[in-house]
C-alpha cells in the first residue's frame, strides 16, 4: 500500500517518547537488517522511505517540545503528515520576520492589468515562492534581512509567481522561472 496504516503511524509517534531521537538511526539499521522473510508492509514501507520517517519523526519532537497539546490527524498518509509538520516546524524555528525594505528597493516595484513586480517583505514569503517554484530562495532570509540581496517575483493577476529575480547591487543576479 501506498500509506503507512493508521496504527502503525500512531504508533510511530507513540513511540517517539520511547526511543530518543539520537537512538532512531541504530533503529532504523536494526529494521533494515531483519530478515526479508519477517518483513511485513509496515517495516518494509519503514526501509523504503527511512529519511521521511526520520525527518517526520525530528518534526514531530520540534512541533511537540514547543506545543505539547499538538496533535496529529491519524487519518493522513504519512507523506501529509510530514507536510503539515514540516510547516508547523518551520514556523517554530523561524519566526516572521519583516524585512526593512528601503525606498529604492520598492521603487522597483511595478503593476499592470497582467502582471506585477512586487518585492518579498516577509521570510514566510520567500518561503513560500521557494515552495510555489521549488527553488531554494527560502533560504535566503537572512541575506535579505542583512541587505545583502533583495528578491522580487513577476506574478500573474492572481499573485502567483512565475519567475523570481535576484538583486544585489542593482544587478540582476539569479533569474528563476517557474
Amino acid at each position: 500500500s501506498k500509506y503507512l496504516k493508521v496504527d502503525n503511524v500512531r504508533k510511530l509517534f507513540d513511540s517517539l517518547n520511547i526511543f530518543a531521537l539520537n537512538r532512531l538511526s541504530r533503529n532504523i539499521n536494526f529494521i533494515k537488517n531483519i530478515p526479508e522473510h519477517l518483513e511485513n508492509s509496515f517495516i518494509n514501507k519503514i526501509v523504503k522511505d527511512s529519511g521521511l520517517v526520520c525527518d517526520t519523526l525530528h518534526m514531530y519532537d520540534i512541533v511537540l517540545n514547543s506545543n505539547k497539546d499538538y496533535k496529529i490527524d491519524y487519518r493522513k498518509s504519512i507523506e501529509e503528515i510530514h507536510d503539515d509538520l514540516s510547516e508547523a516546524s518551520y514556523i517554530i524555528t523561524n519566526p516572521l520576520v519583516t524585512f526593512k525594505n528601503t525606498k529604492e528597493e520598492r521603487a522597483l516595484e511595478y503593476s499592470e492589468e497582467k502582471y506585477c513586480i512586487k518585492l518579498a517583505k516577509t521570510n514566510y514569503e520567500l518561503r513560500d515562492i521557494g515552495k510555489t517554484m521549488h527553488i531554494c530562495v527560502g533560504s535566503y532570509s537572512d541575506y535579505v534581512k542583512k541587505k545583502l540581496l533583495s528578491i522580487y517575483t513577476l506574478q500573474d493577476n492572481n499573485g502567483n509567481p512565475i519567475v523570481c529575480i535576484e538583486v544585489r547591487d542593482n544587478k540582476v543576479m539569479q533569474c528563476k522561472m517557474k
